[in-house]
């Protein structure tokens, strides 16, 4: 169907995702191609935690009407806040973007948050 579109607006998707879920992601965007008309106006991001995850999501999805963009959780960030200084990125204070400290309790669900909220601020 085609999507609804105003003037000056635009229809975007952000995908909060990791390795584990690429297969979804590959199925659902290639849904996108299949059964959105105007597909290409979509504008897709997909915030994933680490550089090795964006290769492997950029290598393996292979698409020829659906326009997307894979970024890190950092350079998402990165987009839409001044660099990180002690005073300005104190909601992370304790936790590292890489490694296992965001597996602990609560941190895996501030980490997807994180991807949410600044992919949605980056599109």
């Amino acid at each position: 169907a085609q999507s609804p579109r105003m003037a000056g607006q635009f229809v975007g998707i952000v995908i909060p995702s990791y390795i584990g879920h690429l297969g979804f992601v590959q199925r659902q965007l290639s849904s996108y191609e299949v059964f959105c008309e105007d597909c290409q106006t979509v504008q897709t991001l997909i915030v994933v935690s680490s550089s090795s995850e964006q290769v492997t999501f950029r290598k393996t999805i292979r698409l020829r009407n659906v326009t997307f963009r894979v970024l890190t959780v950092e350079e998402t960030i990165g987009l839409v806040t001044a660099a990180p200084t002690a005073g300005n990125w104190s909601f992370l204070e304790g936790f590292s973007l890489r490694g296992p400290p965001f597996f602990r309790r609560g941190a895996k669900h501030l980490l997807q948050s994180i991807k949410k909220a600044y992919g949605c601020l980056a599109l």
